[in-house]
């Protein structure tokens, strides 16, 4: 019998385990055995997504004493700037880029909505994301994560850990506009939303509490307009205080998690308000810019409503750091913000606009971090000492947060993933005695057949909320009126 080479008997012997195995995971695992013995780092982690929070006005706030909790994270750790996705910087797309590590041209998610084989608007849900996120990974790793809230979580999935999705239903795209989409909520009595099943009925007294105090919270912390309001001030009102019925729910339950304890190895919140707000009142709060400005009386009730949003989200993360102290914190947004129709009319007629400020040119994103795992700057220290509108360095991409968790966590990063490491805002003697790991893919063949159950799984919800829920949910308020229904089919 003729001899082999070692190394060509090495690889035959390489290949095979891999088709016995069938996952990049636990080929790493047998492959990596001298790693074994390494314990993993266990801080605990908070990835607080904010959406729409923009470096400039973080650092204006700031720097005026409004946002002390963001601040004193800025003093403690790494502050900057993220290149975002654009020319569409959707949120659905670049929350499930951070959540992914990857652009949407891998993980699957373009836009809010896409058209199925019979025409029809349909919203993205969790079966139509092509890679893992965050919680599977961590999840499979034997960690438990708590993920709510995030987007494209409809209908949840089965974690070591709670979920709570942001749910949505197809009737609340505008079918005339595919853009003008309200996020979603935690939607009363809707099954698919919370896992696991044995915690729903915690999980929805918690967010009975939030909504029931709704009123009590708009009226404090929104202050009534001292005139009287026109339709199109009172619809942008509407329109935003939404957004606040679903952040008070979300920001709720991942309080309660906290509470109930012990700490998860990673706890993921989704707030979204800041972008509903900023979509609707940039107008207020600069209105030099605009011509013609609105009115006196407008920005004496309105010119702080940005502001009084900020402030909010400031005490929740100031709230969560609180209940979880030894945490490395991580807060990011998916894009900035910046005035826009500057020179139209605004109002509900036609050719009037609604919207005075937007993101789709892709203003870049906004990144805060600290803990004990992450290294402080006193340059950043100095920057709010002495800010005059200069923009903030920046620390690297949206696509590169996933990574930077991951290495926090001791997981491997997938080779397969767009993100790295964002390695300068990690101590250096956590990155020595545990440097970045990589495998393959985190996917197999496997977890794509589960996507396939998924989506029929979704199908089947999503018939089920256009027939019985229209009215229930036009009566919670989170419809303010019918939609059409969509196109018949071969129209």
């Amino acid at each position: 019998m003729t001899s082999t080479p070692l190394a060509e008997q090495s690889g035959r012997a390489d290949r095979a385990l891999r088709r016995a195995l069938g996952t990049p995971l636990l080929v790493l695992a047998l492959l990596s055995c001298g790693e074994s013995s390494r314990p993993a780092p266990r801080t605990p982690l908070l990835l607080i997504g904010i959406d729409g929070l923009d470096p400039r006005l973080v650092m204006r706030f700031a720097c005026e004493g409004h946002l002390p909790n963001l601040a004193d994270l800025m003093r403690r750790g790494t502050y900057g700037q993220l290149d975002t996705i654009h020319p569409n910087t959707w949120s659905p797309v670049i929350w499930t880029t951070i959540a992914t590590g990857k652009l949407p041209q891998k993980h699957g998610i373009d836009n809010f909505a896409y058209k199925d084989v019979d025409g029809v608007q349909r919203l993205y849900t969790s079966g139509h994301r092509r890679s893992k996120a965050l919680w599977n990974i961590a999840s499979e790793q034997g960690m438990t994560v708590h993920a709510i809230g995030w987007w494209i979580t409809y209908p949840v999935e089965d974690i070591r850990g709670v979920m709570v999705s942001q749910t949505s239903t197809r009737r609340q795209i505008d079918l005339k506009d595919p853009r003008n989409i309200w996020k979603g909520s935690l939607l009363k009595g809707v099954e698919g939303q919370i896992h696991p099943p044995e915690r729903i009925a915690e999980i929805e007294s918690v967010a009975d509490q939030a909504r029931a105090g709704l009123p009590d919270f708009l009226e404090r912390r929104f202050k009534n307009p001292g005139h009287a309001l026109t339709p199109f001030l009172r619809k942008i009102r509407e329109n935003s205080e939404w957004s606040f019925r679903a952040d008070r729910i979300y920001a709720a339950v991942a309080g309660h998690l906290l509470e109930k304890g012990p700490p998860p190895d990673v706890l993921m919140v989704y707030l979204g308000s800041v972008d509903v707000v900023c979509h609707r009142y940039f107008r207020w709060l600069y209105p030099d810019l605009y011509k013609p400005p609105p009115p006196r009386e407008e920005v004496e009730d309105f010119g702080e409503t940005i502001l009084r949003t900020y402030t909010w989200v400031d005490e929740e993360v100031g709230r969560l750091r609180e209940q979880c102290p030894s945490a490395n914190v991580i807060v990011v947004s998916d894009h900035g913000f910046h005035p826009v129709n500057v020179d139209q009319s605004f109002g509900l007629e036609e050719g009037q606009v609604l919207n005075s400020g937007d993101h789709q040119d892709g203003p870049p994103a906004m990144l805060v971090a600290a803990g004990p795992d992450l290294r402080d700057s006193r340059e950043g220290r100095d920057r709010l000492k002495k800010w005059q509108g200069e923009p903030l360095p920046t620390l690297g991409k949206v696509a590169d947060v996933l990574a930077t968790v991951l290495v926090l966590k001791g997981l491997p990063i997938g080779r397969d993933m767009d993100g790295a490491p964002l390695e300068s805002m990690v101590r250096e003697e956590f990155l020595k005695r545990f440097p970045p790991r990589f495998i393959d893919s985190y996917e197999d063949g496997s977890w794509r057949t589960g996507r396939n159950t998924t989506l029929a799984r979704t199908a089947r919800m999503e018939e089920k909320l256009d027939q019985e829920e229209q009215e229930r949910l036009q009566a919670l308020g989170y419809l303010s009126q019918p939609i059409a229904d969509p196109p018949s089919k071969g129209k």
